[in-house]
């Protein structure tokens, strides 16, 4: 613990190596991928969306919003998904779920709601994904802070990139070369 130079010494590839190997556990466990906030009782005292909810930020105009596709960008990363079928479907989403309802039909209804509009099982795991972990979210963002604060906006950026024949459609981090624009 704190032996940065042995930490310098490991090359970037082996570092790399080590972190694509945690995401693989992680996706195969169903858990986020990223590294989110720790509440820890005093710099981040209680569940952000809490705070928001409870007026933290009350004096902050927001601009929130998602991609329309924003988890392709993941599911290009992570080749164990492109083939899901409708089954694995299924299970992926009633483990992605089962914090919220350990209902299992709530997984097949909410992959029949997306399946009218979808090709395949890869697309429906795209859009639900994209919902649940981003759009879902930043709705509940942008709710607990319009109770505080009026200039709170949303946003819904729909321009599918051309790239690989316009596969991953408008995928998350997309929109970074509009905003940055002069």
């Amino acid at each position: 613990m704190g032996d940065i130079d042995s930490l310098r010494k490991i090359s970037v590839e082996k570092l790399i190596e080590k972190e694509n190997e945690i995401r693989m556990e992680n996706w195969l466990k169903r858990e986020f991928p990223g590294y989110p906030p720790t509440i820890d009782g005093n710099k981040v005292p209680e569940h952000l969306l809490l705070a928001i909810d409870n007026g933290a930020s009350k004096n902050v105009d927001l601009l929130i919003g998602t991609n329309l596709n924003e988890w392709t960008f993941f599911s290009m990363l992570t080749p164990e998904l492109q083939n899901i079928d409708w089954n694995g479907l299924t299970k992926y989403i009633n483990t992605s779920l089962s914090d919220f309802d350990p209902d299992i039909r709530q997984a097949e209804k909410i992959i029949n709601l997306f399946k009218h509009s979808r090709n395949n099982p890869f697309e429906v795991l795209n859009a639900i994904s994209t919902e649940l972990v981003f759009r879902y979210p930043s709705i509940k963002v942008a709710e607990a802070q319009s109770k505080h604060k009026n200039n709170t906006y949303m946003y819904l950026f729909t321009y599918r990139t051309p790239a690989l024949g316009g596969i991953h459609g408008a995928t998350h981090a997309l929109e970074i070369p509009f905003v940055l624009e002069p």
